[in-house]
């Protein structure tokens, strides 16, 4: 203990970039005893033990001595776990898997911020459930904002943390209203400071250039897919022509980019807008263009359900990055295709017992 300890909570503390103070002042005690401990003179009272292990998110035998490369194997496990339940959908996995890991690995920022993730996607969507669920996300983030020095972890709180207080806003006895999610909004970047934006001027003509240049081009595509979605699919105050014309936009767009049909990221998108598109021509009474729109929605659907689960980009300027469908979509899209058709859109029965309408739905089949 006496030839390790000093120089774990030392190398511990500077890949936080943590002062001695920091340290001092979570624990209780002076930063000269800090410092004692660092140079290896003293050693902490035993008690003290866990408090640290758990300020730095190792186990008091990692702080001890441990093989730092063991703990990573494990804490990657748990992410490499984390995402494989998000995929496939099984939250409940996912939260009890995450609760566990920070169990073993307490103040680890890397899992912390997946199980306040995990929570927020297990929230009931009643007052109750989710009060409770804010109860135990709000240490979390404070405990991520007061003590983690990665900005992606501590950004990505917030972005949790708006998400929670969007839906505790709806709720009046709440206390909690859309200012507060503001406040957390003012801390945060714009798009133009963005690393993936920044990246596209730093580096020289060459491989890494092309590769940071396309990556930003595609995440800035699929952002403004987003950002039209939920500028106008579900508001009433926009008119059917203005969501038309809005949508047809972004698929245009979207198009130009991907002039092959391979949508990479928005595939999701593409095949819901023409979706959209079916329903809201149907809504101002051109059947025609209706049926259209929704056999393209199902042929890009089929497309996609029928990808390798890893392909490569032909469209020019995107040619060279590659696509993984479990990153983009967890299941059958041709499933969702169906189920949108038949329960979700508001189609009349004389429509869905068309001819047209019935040979696009044995497409799905």
């Amino acid at each position: 203990m006496t030839i390790y300890f000093g120089e774990n909570v030392k190398r511990l503390r500077k890949e936080k970039n943590l002062t001695q103070e920091t340290l001092a002042e979570f624990l209780g005690v002076s930063f000269q005893a800090v410092s004692k401990w660092e140079r290896g003179e003293s050693l902490p009272d035993i008690t003290y033990l866990p408090a640290i292990a758990s300020f730095f998110g190792v186990t008091t035998d990692m702080l001890l001595g441990a093989d730092k490369t063991e703990q990573e194997e494990k804490i990657q496990r748990y992410i490499d776990g984390y995402l494989a339940d998000y995929r496939s959908g099984d939250y409940d996995k996912m939260l009890q898997n995450m609760k566990a890991a920070v169990t073993e690995f307490p103040g680890e920022f890397r899992l912390y911020v997946r199980y306040m993730e995990a929570i927020i996607m297990k929230v009931p969507s009643t007052e109750e459930g989710i009060l409770r669920s804010y109860s135990k996300v709000q240490p979390i983030y404070e405990n991520i904002q007061n003590y983690c020095t990665i900005d992606s972890i501590r950004m990505w709180a917030k972005r949790l943390m708006c998400t929670l207080y969007k839906r505790l806003s709806f709720f009046p006895n709440s206390g909690i209203e859309l200012e507060d999610m503001e406040k957390v909004l003012e801390e945060m970047p714009v798009m133009s400071n963005s690393k993936d934006f920044i990246a596209t001027y730093l580096y020289p003509p060459g491989e890494k250039h092309d590769e940071v240049c396309r990556n930003a081009i595609e995440e800035l595509i699929y952002l403004l897919n987003c950002a039209v979605c939920n500028h106008c699919y579900y508001l009433e105050e926009y008119s059917t022509e203005y969501k038309i014309n809005a949508v047809k936009a972004v698929l245009s767009t979207t198009q130009t980019f991907y002039p092959e049909g391979d949508y990479g990221r928005c595939y999701p998108h593409v095949v819901y807008n023409y979706g959209h598109l079916g329903q809201w021509y149907f809504d101002i009474g051109d059947t025609k263009a209706a049926l259209k729109n929704l056999r393209e929605s199902v042929t890009i659907a089929k497309r996609f359900d029928d990808l390798p689960e890893i392909s490569a980009h032909i469209s020019p300027i995107l040619k060279g990055l590659e696509l993984n469908k479990s990153n983009v979509h967890r299941n059958s899209m041709c499933e969702r295709m169906k189920y949108l058709l038949l329960k979700r859109y508001s189609f009349p029965e004389e429509f869905k017992n068309s001819e047209e309408f019935r040979n696009i739905i044995e497409m799905l089949n």
